[in-house]
């Protein structure tokens, strides 16, 4: 809860699980906002058609609906001890968790946190499940997935430390602020001004 000019904004009351660790070496945190135009965009971990309770079906009208995510606890826990190692090692340039709204929300906020664009393609994105749809691939709420800014001249070396955990190289970053989002056919199915994504995300916290 906080004042704003005349007005008192206070956000729902909502359930936040937190988990804090000491780190040996603070210089090995890595932050979520991009870097560098011309970085590489992994995918960790695997997408499922996993949208129900997602913010899309809600929008949608389908709150409902769909299937909610699963965790496969001990792929999970692979997955994130390599990407850790990863990490440790200076592979990994920027994360960021795929939680709300998915894949779209995730590479959109590192976008407006660093002001720089991406390109993704949704045909690259390790992907589990019958009913293969663009919006499925953008928004599905999958757990235990990171998007990873990654240098070229450290593919092999990031790509050897991920192996045996499922990853999809998925694109790049741009110096254009500009998210766009390539379909399976190869045609832009998104594309949005990265000022006008982070407006959306801010409007909301304006509102009394």
């Amino acid at each position: 809860e906080f004042t704003h000019g005349s007005k008192t904004i206070a956000i729902p009351g909502t359930l936040l699980i937190s988990a804090i660790a000491v780190m040996d070496d603070v210089s090995k945190a890595v932050t979520m906002d991009l870097k560098k135009g011309g970085r590489l965009l992994y995918i960790v971990g695997d997408t499922r058609p996993e949208l129900g309770g997602s913010h899309y079906f809600e929008l949608a009208g389908l709150a409902r609906a769909g299937i909610v995510p699963a965790l496969d606890l001990k792929k999970a826990k692979a997955g994130m001890i390599r990407l850790s190692s990863a990490a440790k090692a200076g592979l990994a340039r920027s994360i960021h968790d795929c939680s709300e709204g998915g894949l779209a929300i995730a590479v959109a906020e590192m976008c407006f946190a660093g002001n720089l664009g991406a390109n993704i393609f949704l045909s690259d994105v390790p992907y589990q499940g019958r009913e293969r749809r663009e919006d499925f691939v953008l928004f599905a709420e999958s757990h235990a997935r990171f998007v990873v800014e990654v240098d070229r001249e450290d593919q092999k070396a990031f790509e050897k430390a991920m192996k045996g955990a499922s990853i999809g190289l998925i694109g790049c970053v741009t110096e254009e602020p500009v998210l766009k989002a390539f379909g399976f056919k190869g045609k832009v199915c998104l594309e949005a001004a990265v000022g006008h994504l982070k407006e959306a995300w801010q409007a909301p916290l304006r509102q009394p």
